[in-house]
């Protein structure tokens, strides 16, 4: 029996859109340290190696605890949680602010990983809450579109504040909207509506599957790990080409105009954060994600190879960076298929192991691409030519395919109508 109770959408978007804040702001602080390498170098006295394991120490804390974060999601309120969250990655910042050596900033940074390590499955164990399931698709593309936006406006933003007040003075701003943000979760956020759009009594089936059951149930679900793999594939390009080697790629093959690399990998953040809710939304009105996840895959492994081994004009390539990231957004879809395979009340945590392989991707393709680059390049940078980059690149592209391959052994059931 399903309630009654009128869907106020209004309501419903105003409570995640707040909880959406708290993911733009970790992507907004992810990179942040790119831009205060100088900075970081002279203040702590420290070389660029170390300043590396800095900035990676979010991310390592980051996936260590996607697994607990998805498991408090599924098992305490979520309003708590999110202003705890809050509340810890503005200490975090605030301790980053007045760290005086490298030990106490990479603590700092670690802070920030725990502390958003639940941001995004939260988001989404509130928007599965607060809206149909027929709405699921879309507006998990709407919570990835945001929180990549988070991360798009941060090189624009954060390089102006530190030039204009310093590093410290920038991280004790970030901290006192983490404060901010702590109290508008409070006043305006609640885990669940009164009442709920899904069933008022789950059939004995899910009960049965529940708690500890439940877990192993998902762990023997050959979709779920076709989902991880789907994610890892997909994922790859930003994690591997975006974060790190695309730039120099780009230079390499346009050296007359090495300044547009990093707008091209611009477009393709604009592109996927364009893509993510175009995806959803496309779901949604279809019924069947697996469809909309082959063509999307399909689509980003061909657009992939197209900008890494086809020589083209400048301009060309800057309009299949943005369709490339059009594509990419079809990457949100392994929540919608987790969720949908998740027996009761373990979905946070089936979401939180995607979207740990959503960035594994970067510890382990990053180091193998550029093992690749050290043995073409033979230790000199410098000599590395486009032809290396593409030789390095291929582990990408084969993740791409993989990525594809995999959306034929999925299910693709259809949303349980509500």
């Amino acid at each position: 029996m399903v309630s009654e109770r009128p869907f106020c959408w209004q309501r419903s978007l105003l409570v995640c859109l707040i909880s959406m804040l708290f993911g733009s702001y970790q992507f907004f602080l992810q990179g942040s340290t790119a831009f205060m390498v100088s900075e970081l170098t002279s203040d702590l006295q420290t070389g660029l190696t170390e300043i590396g394991f800095l900035s990676s120490s979010f991310l390592y804390t980051y996936l260590l605890f996607q697994l607990p974060g998805g498991y408090l999601a599924d098992r305490v309120n979520l309003r708590v949680l999110l202003v705890c969250g809050c509340l810890l990655m503005a200490f975090a910042c605030w301790w980053f602010s007045v760290a005086e050596n490298l030990m106490d900033a990479m603590v700092a940074r670690g802070l920030m990983g725990i502390a958003t390590s639940p941001a995004i499955v939260v988001s989404m164990t509130l928007v599965s809450r607060w809206f149909p399931s027929s709405w699921f698709p879309a507006m998990v593309g709407l919570v990835e579109s945001l929180c990549l936006i988070g991360g798009a406006v941060g090189p624009f933003i954060l390089p102006e504040l530190i030039g204009h007040i310093g590093w410290r003075s920038t991280m004790a701003i970030l901290s006192g909207f983490g404060v901010l943000l702590a109290c508008l979760v409070f006043l305006l956020v609640r885990s669940a509506p009164s009442q709920s759009f899904l069933p008022a009594d789950p059939t004995p089936d899910i009960k049965a599957v529940s708690g500890n059951k439940g877990y192993i149930r998902l762990i023997r679900n050959a979709d779920f790990w076709l989902c991880c793999l789907y994610g890892f594939g997909m994922f790859s390009i930003m994690v591997c080409f975006c974060c790190l080697w695309g730039v120099p790629f780009i230079k390499a093959q346009f050296p007359a105009n090495p300044d547009q690399a990093v707008w091209m990998i611009s477009l393709i953040y604009l592109g996927c954060a364009i893509g993510a809710p175009i995806m959803g939304g496309v779901a949604s009105i279809m019924g069947d994600y697996r469809i909309v996840m082959t063509l999307a895959a399909l689509s980003s492994l061909i657009l992939s190879g197209c900008i890494i081994y086809l020589s083209c004009t400048f301009w060309i390539m800057a309009t299949a960076c943005f369709l490339l990231g059009i594509t990419i957004g079809g990457y949100m879809l392994v929540f919608t298929a987790v969720k949908q395979i998740s027996p009761s009340g373990v979905a946070g945590l089936g979401m939180a192991a995607v979207n740990g392989c959503l960035l594994l991707g970067g510890p382990v393709l990053q180091p193998l691409v550029g093992s690749i680059l050290s043995v073409r390049g033979k230790g000199c940078s410098d000599a590395l030519t486009a032809i290396d980059y593409q030789w390095a690149l291929l582990p990408v592209i084969i993740c791409q395919l993989m990525a594809f391959a995999v959306t034929f052994f999925l299910t693709g059931r259809k949303a349980v109508p509500q």
